[in-house]
C-alpha cells in the first residue's frame, strides 16, 4: 500500500486571497505472481480559491512489474483512472479518463519497507457537459 496525502495553503496579502489544496491518493496492490502486482488507486483533490471550490474524485486499476536485483527493484507500470471534476457553481461534472505510465525503483531498507522513486507520464481526456464551454464565451 502506498499513496500521498498533501495539504497546501497560500495567502496573498496584496490580493486578499487564500488558496488551499487538499489531495488524498491511496493505492492498494496485491502480488498475484512473483514480481507482478495489480491494484486499485483512489484519488480525491479539493481546491479552494476565495468562495470558489473544485473537487475531483477518481478510481481505477493499476499494475506493476518489478525486476529483482537483490535489494533494488526497478519497476514499470500502467494504470487507468476515471474521475469526476466538480465545480461549486455548476450542476454537472466534467468526466476525465487518464492513462498513466510509470517507472521507478524501490530500494528496500528492511524486508517490508522500501524507499521509492517514481516518474510518470499521463494521457488525459476530458468530457464537458453540454453548454459548459459555450456558456463562458
Amino acid at each position: 500500500m502506498d499513496g500521498t496525502i498533501s495539504f497546501r495553503s497560500t495567502t496573498y496579502e496584496d490580493r486578499d486571497a487564500t488558496y488551499a489544496t487538499i489531495q488524498f491518493n491511496p493505492q492498494i496492490g496485491l502480488f498475484i505472481t512473483d514480481n507482478f502486482s495489480i491494484g486499485l488507486s483512489i484519488n480525491y483533490l479539493n481546491n479552494s480559491v476565495h468562495n470558489n471550490e473544485t473537487y475531483e474524485w477518481g478510481i481505477g486499476p493499476n499494475s506493476r512489474y518489478y525486476f529483482n536485483l537483490d535489494k533494488i527493484y526497478p519497476f514499470i507500470g500502467v494504470g487507468y483512472l476515471f474521475s469526476l471534476l466538480g465545480l461549486s457553481r455548476e450542476d454537472e461534472n466534467i468526466k476525465s479518463n487518464q492513462l498513466i505510465f510509470t517507472g521507478g525503483i524501490d530500494v528496500f531498507v528492511t524486508k517490508s519497507v522500501a524507499i521509492e522513486t517514481l516518474i510518470s507520464y499521463m494521457m488525459k481526456t476530458q468530457t464537458y457537459p453540454k453548454g459548459f464551454i459555450s456558456s463562458r464565451e
